[in-house]
């Protein structure tokens, strides 16, 4: 058993965990609706709260909105949240404290730009 033990820890310690970004933080994402079913279906804005922790992205509000997606090392960033039966896509670039790209929503039939701040 102790064999085993040991076998464990020093595949552990050789494993590489995820590195941490500069990036990693808080981050308030923002999208402003530019087409689409505005005045039917979408909200004219929507915000959510993020949590990257080594490129990954989290839902760090609203237990009813669920969030997903990365940020990477070289400025892509990609990102989805779901609220109810509700989708809503991001993509785009981050530099420094700040991000910002596209959306869309193949649920509500709308999209637009958006853009996100380090907490």
């Amino acid at each position: 058993m102790r064999k085993l033990t040991f076998i464990a820890a020093v595949v552990a310690a050789l494993v590489p965990s995820a590195p941490a970004l500069a990036l990693d933080g808080e981050w308030t994402v923002q999208l402003s609706t530019e087409a689409g079913n505005g005045a039917k279906d979408c909200q004219p804005n929507y915000q959510w709260d993020v949590i990257l922790a080594a490129g990954q992205v989290t839902h760090g509000g609203d237990a009813s909105t669920g969030a997903s997606g990365w940020m990477t090392s070289d400025g892509l960033a990609s990102f989805s949240f779901v609220v109810g039966q509700d989708v809503f896509r991001a993509q785009g670039k981050w530099k420094g404290n700040a991000a910002s790209g596209a959306w869309s929503s193949p649920s509500k039939y709308c999209g637009g730009r958006w853009k996100a701040a380090k907490k």
